[in-house]
């Protein structure tokens, strides 16, 4: 017989489960079978069966038998068998029914029937299409899912019902609080008249003085007529009142006024001070506006100067510009005039040498003439020397124009280098130009900046100066405390502290001039700046005009030399083999004249005769050749004349270069000087302006002075004024004012006394108005009882709701205390439910890809008599729902590893199975590897039986080879169609 250790489910017969046939086996291993075949083939119908034969029911068919039945046939049914037990269920499309009982309570224990379906879910089986997973519910949902464990539900009974007796007892608490509030508000209220009847009853042994005498000693201080209607006391009290009011009212203000009589001690003496102070700025004041309006002055002429010397110096550097741009003209212009007297020659000695050719062509084509009749040899051999000579002369021609070529090809590369160089200066000097305005930019608005600043600080000073000293002023001698914070310092630390805050004035003041002063000079570095950059961007530029111009001629040239009729068509690297093939050609030529003169042969021959006509055919085709480079050589002749003509309608033609070199240097002298007299103006102004900064910040310390002391004298006029003097202060009429003040004050305090004996006598009539009306409120309480029968009624009453009350009480703290514990066991029992979340957390970092899921957090608690569960994993910084952001694989995993912990954790039934369909159909192998090395592990070490279901041939071979390696008894089943309906068959693992 099976122990509860080694609770084994052995095997299984379906008999027409959906589409397997009849009486189909399948045994289980110890450790794990594994159920591999094509999506359809009945594999979740297995684990389906397992349910229906130990719940008699299946969650998803959720009643509808049907579909639980082969198709065609009528019954099904379903067995299990646990080794000394088994059980089996049959059902028809109408309903379940049980077959064989077994003995279930082996493994679900005294667990109630209706709760072991849900509990398999929960430890037990994992099902694909299941749409109530744990990790999928919202927090309400799971919540009462996990309140469905057997742990934590009674107690929650139990703690519902005391919960529905606490809101009666509170009621009833409710109702006596009030009730015992009510008897002892009465009691009080009994207390309170006894009490006011016993406080009534004051000293009356001396006789009341009469109402009519009291308002007359009224009438009295006042000095008026007594007012009508003083016939009872409070009309007389509310007289007494006004009358007191109006004496404290003219006693405060003569103690005030002698309080500020006490401060005007040195008024006198202040305002002769201010007075000469004042006196003395003023001529201060003259002097230095005499001083700023003759600098200003100043600076105005030498603006002037300074704005004539730098506009004499941009038309001397236009000059310079101009006559440096028509120097390299001038220059362009007698090279090109060179170039084109060279081209006429060139044409003159073309036009010689194809008369020449001319000559030779008449010579050969007479002699070719005559040598056709008269063969004569001598005619021949003269015009084959003509030939030969003619064609030396081109070759040297040739030479002269190759060597012209290659020194203007030469020249012009050195001038395009130049020219390159002068780009790449003007694009740095624009850049450097552009750098200079917006330095010259940003320091116009420091510039402004500064002068704003420094006129805020002038401005703040100023009113900083006179609030100060008006604060100073109001000081009264001996005064503690501070007029702003009302701290108390002392007196010494008082003016101590205004004598500082009057002192901090200049300093920033100084700051701001001298700030001022550094973006003055910063604004006229930065304007020299900007028109040293733009005079080297003219001068550069005008350099770049001269080097193009050059080039121009320079390409003139080439295109001269390209003419010759040797050259034409050719390149520079082509010229020298085509001079050294005309050279072998002419050497060829006067050798073979040398043979036939020396050989002085007879009349011509044929073979000479057709020499003849060849030489007389290509003199021919030469002289053409010539004609067509005497055109190319007058289109290059017109180009330079064009071009000659054009630099002279510039005016290069009046003045020499040595004149225009000449005037350049002196411009250039003259323009020295000139840079030399702007700076030393700029030096002037500069020193200038630095002077009259200084001037106007004089002037305005001394103006600030003269506001702050002419605040401070009207101060003292105010407070001499306000105290009821005349000008000029006195102090005769100081000694004055306070005798009269204090005669007033000894007045007022005789007042004062006479109205406190009259205030007495006013309350002693009033106690005993009210010592009559307090015994009326006492025999009306009591009516027919005496005081002290009274007072025990009202006591015993009191008593006894307070009884009653402490009764309600104690019931109420003896269920309070009884839902506390059980509060705390459903607590502790939530705490259990938390302890699987190490456990879940530990599995999923051995199963999931993504680390973030490994740290899934689960919060079971209690709201509103609601239980709730949330679910949730870290992202960017918060807690969100799993079931937001996992993927199919993800909650698959999340679902396995939760159940897989639960399993672990609350262990409701003794049979450790693990029932899973397809839980690694969203992996790759890498990923199935990890979940099943947790499967082999919780076989392994934990004892548990697993039935696994795939469509992934390679994951089942791969889980059988990792299982056999361990020793552990699994088996593999695959299903295979018959005519019958699908059976199984065992491919792998023990038999």
């Amino acid at each position: 017989m099976d122990t509860q250790e080694s609770i084994k489910l052995k095997s299984i017969v379906l008999n027409n489960i959906r589409r397997f046939g009849p009486d189909v086996e399948i045994k289980f291993g110890a450790g794990a079978t594994i159920l591999i075949a094509p999506n359809g083939s009945g594999k979740t119908a297995v684990l389906e069966a397992i349910e229906l034969a130990l719940t008699s029911g299946v969650k998803r068919v959720a009643g509808r038998w049907a579909p639980l039945i082969r198709e065609g046939i009528g019954d099904a049914s379903v067995r299990v068998n646990f080794g000394d037990w088994q059980r089996e269920v049959s059902l028809t499309k109408k309903g379940v029914k049980v077959v064989h009982e077994g003995r279930l309570g082996q493994i679900f224990n005294d667990i109630n029937p209706e709760e072991i379906p849900f509990l398999l879910r929960l430890t037990h089986l994992l099902d694909q299409r299941d749409s109530d997973w744990f990790c999928q519910q919202r927090s309400e949902a799971a919540g009462g899912q996990l309140a469905m464990l057997p742990l934590g539900r009674q107690a929650s009974q139990v703690n519902a019902a005391v919960a529905k007796l606490k809101p009666a007892v509170s009621k009833r608490l409710t109702e006596l609080t009030v009730s015992i509030a009510d008897k002892q508000r009465m009691l009080d209220e009994w207390n309170e008249r006894v009490l006011a009847r016993d406080s009534a009853q004051t000293d009356l042994s001396k006789p009341l003085t009469p109402l009519p005498v009291l308002a007359e000693s009224l009438a009295q201080i006042t000095g008026l007529s007594i007012p009508p209607g003083l016939n009872n006391v409070a009309a007389v009290r509310e007289q007494w009142a006004i009358v007191s009011t109006a004496n404290s009212q003219t006693l405060a203000s003569k103690e005030a006024s002698l309080s500020n009589l006490a401060g005007l001690v040195l008024v006198p003496t202040t305002c002769v001070e201010i007075a000469d102070s004042l006196l003395r700025l003023q001529q201060e004041l003259q002097t230095e506006k005499s001083n700023q309006a003759a600098h200003q002055a100043n600076g105005a002429a030498l603006n002037v100067t300074i704005v004539a010397t730098e506009a004499s110096h941009r038309e001397l550097v236009a000059k310079v510009a101009q006559t440096k741009l028509a120097l390299d003209r001038k220059r362009t212009y007698a090279k090109t005039v060179s170039l084109l007297e060279t081209q006429r020659q060139q044409k003159v000695e073309q036009l010689r040498s194809r008369e020449q050719k001319h000559a030779a062509f008449d010579a050969t084509q007479k002699f070719h003439n005559a040598a056709l009749t008269a063969k004569d040899v001598n005619a021949v051999l003269k015009a084959l020397a003509a030939d030969v000579a003619l064609k030396r002369g081109g070759l040297a021609a040739a030479k002269q124009a190759y060597a012209d070529w290659q020194g203007a090809e030469s020249r012009k590369k050195v001038g395009e280098q130049n020219l390159k160089a002068r780009d790449v200066e003007i694009a740095s000097l624009n850049e450097s130009l552009r750098n200079a305005t917006v330095e010259l930019k940003q320091a116009a608005l420091e510039h402004q900046s500064s002068k704003s600043i420094l006129a805020s600080y002038q401005d703040a000073a100023g009113a900083i100066r006179a609030a100060v000293s008006t604060v100073a002023e109001k000081l009264p001698i001996g005064t503690d405390r501070c007029p702003v914070c009302l701290e108390l310092h002392g007196e010494q630390e008082l003016r101590r502290r205004i004598s500082d805050a009057l002192d901090a004035m200049d300093p920033r003041l100084s700051e701001a001039t001298a700030a001022l002063r550094v973006a003055a000079e910063k604004l006229e570095a930065a304007q020299k700046s900007s028109d040293g950059k733009s005079a080297e961007l003219t001068a550069a530029q005008s350099l770049r005009a001269s080097l193009n111009e050059v080039i121009a001629g320079i390409e003139l040239e080439i295109k001269t030399a390209r003419a010759n009729s040797v050259l034409g068509g050719l390149e520079l690297g082509e010229v020298q083999g085509r001079l050294d093939a005309a050279q072998r050609e002419i050497d060829d030529d006067s050798s073979e004249l040398d043979a036939k003169r020396a050989a002085q042969e007879p009349p011509v021959s044929l073979e000479a005769m057709t020499q003849l006509a060849g030489r007389f055919n290509s003199e021919r085709r030469e002289l053409a050749e010539y004609d067509e480079a005497l055109a190319r050589l007058d289109d290059t002749i017109s180009e330079t004349t064009a071009a000659v003509a054009q630099l002279a309608s510039l005016g290069t033609v009046d003045v020499t270069i040595e004149e225009v070199e000449q005037e350049l240097a002196s411009l250039e002298k003259e323009l020295l000087g000139s840079s030399a007299s702007i700076e030393d103006e700029q030096a002037k102004k500069s020193a200038l302006a630095r002077t009259l900064l200084d001037v106007d910040a004089a002037v305005s310390r001394i103006t600030q002075q003269l506001e702050l002391d002419q605040a401070r004298f009207e101060t003292q006029r105010s407070i001499w004024e306000l105290a009821g003097l005349v000008m000029p202060p006195s102090d005769e009429q100081l000694k004055a004012a306070k005798e009269k003040l204090m005669e007033e004050k000894g007045k007022a305090e005789a007042a004062k006394s006479k109205l406190s004996d009259i205030e007495t006598e006013l309350s002693r009539i009033a106690e005993a108005n009210a010592l009559a009306n307090a015994q009326l409120a006492v025999d009306g309480a009591r009516r027919d009882k005496s005081e002290s029968e009274h007072a025990q009624t009202l006591i015993a009453e009191l008593k006894g709701v307070k009884d009653e009350h402490a009764l309600s009480t104690e019931r109420k703290s003896t269920l309070e205390e009884f839902h506390t514990h059980l509060t705390n066991g459903i607590e502790k029992i939530r705490d259990r439910v938390g302890d699987v979340v190490p456990y879940w957390q530990a599995i999923l970092r051995r199963v999931v890809q993504e680390p973030r899921f490994s740290g899934t957090h689960l919060d079971y608690y209690k709201n509103r008599a609601k239980n709730y569960a949330e679910i949730q994993v870290g992202l960017s910084g918060e807690l969100v729902g799993v079931a937001d952001i996992a993927s199919q694989a993800q909650m698959t995993d999340l679902q396995l590893s939760f159940m897989l912990a639960m399993a672990t954790v609350h262990q409701w039934s003794p049979w450790k199975a693990l029932l899973l369909d397809d839980p690694t159909q969203h992996h790759d192998l890498v990923h199935a590897s990890s979940v099943f090395d947790v499967l082999r592990d919780f076989i392994a070490e934990h004892g548990f039986q697993v039935v696994l279901t795939t469509h992934d041939a390679q994951q089942a071979r791969f889980l059988m080879r990792k299982l056999s390696n361990d020793g552990i008894d699994a088996r593999l089943w695959t299903f295979e169609p018959s005519l019958n309906g699908m059976t199984a068959k065992q491919i792998g693992g023990r038999e």
